[in-house]
């Protein structure tokens, strides 16, 4: 039979111990935070252009190269998104291609006039680096398409992201009269929402606006390849 007395010690060594393991757990519980506090989570999204959206301002801290707003963080220069640590940013690429006559570009239409487009060119085909063109390549609606076309507006629009072929290096002029060649993606010119690709014409899944481009056989894919 066991004394009381010994009940007591057989009971304290018992919470002794169970302290000890809880101690070493805690120990334990708290190097694990320190790995993971330590732990820095990185990763490489893709290739973006200025006004490109990244994400949500309530999900991601905006870093270098990004801007905020209306709530969301867009790239501010063209290059690399990066997400480190809930905090988004853009690497510039620093080594620059040079362009030549035959090169595939992809650029962002910033300006539409009666009988041309101005294209503001973010990288050569086959390099995820900047160009070392800063100018303005022009796409002239002679260019745009092998059937004759009226009104450019009709094949590309303002923000419009384009693929073409340099045929002028030296002025920079381009063409997107190949198949592959043309809009990449594009948003609504009513609501600013993308728009989705529907047989031969664009369609806003936000507000049903319908818009027509020179589409490439790659609009809406996602990649700048």
């Amino acid at each position: 039979m066991v004394s009381v007395g010994e009940s007591i010690r057989n009971k304290n060594k018992s919470n002794k111990s169970s302290n000890k393991s809880n101690k070493n757990n805690n120990i334990k519980r708290k190097r694990k935070n320190k790995r993971n506090e330590r732990h820095v989570e990185c990763c490489t999204l893709k290739f973006v252009v200025p006004g490109d959206a990244l994400g949500y301002a309530e999900e991601f801290l905006a870093g270098d190269g990004v801007y905020e707003e209306n709530g969301k963080i867009f790239a501010a220069v063209a290059g690399k998104a990066v997400l480190m640590n809930k905090t988004v940013r853009v690497e510039p690429i620093r080594e620059l291609p040079k362009i030549n006559k035959g090169d595939v570009v992809f650029g962002r239409i910033v300006d539409v006039r009666n009988s041309i487009a101005l294209v503001e060119i973010a990288r050569k085909q086959g390099f995820d680096r900047e160009l070392m063109h800063t100018g303005i390549a022009a796409l002239h609606v002679s260019n745009i398409q092998n059937e004759y076309l009226k009104d450019i507006s009709n094949a590309v629009g303002y923000m419009d992201i384009i693929k073409a072929r340099v045929i002028d290096e030296r002025k920079l002029i381009l063409s997107t009269k190949e198949p592959e060649m043309g809009v990449l993606k594009s948003i609504c010119s009513v609501c600013r929402h993308e728009l989705v690709r529907d047989g031969d014409i664009l369609r806003c899944p936000n507000c049903g606006n319908v818009e027509r481009r020179k589409l490439s056989n790659s609009y809406g894919k996602g990649c700048l390849k």
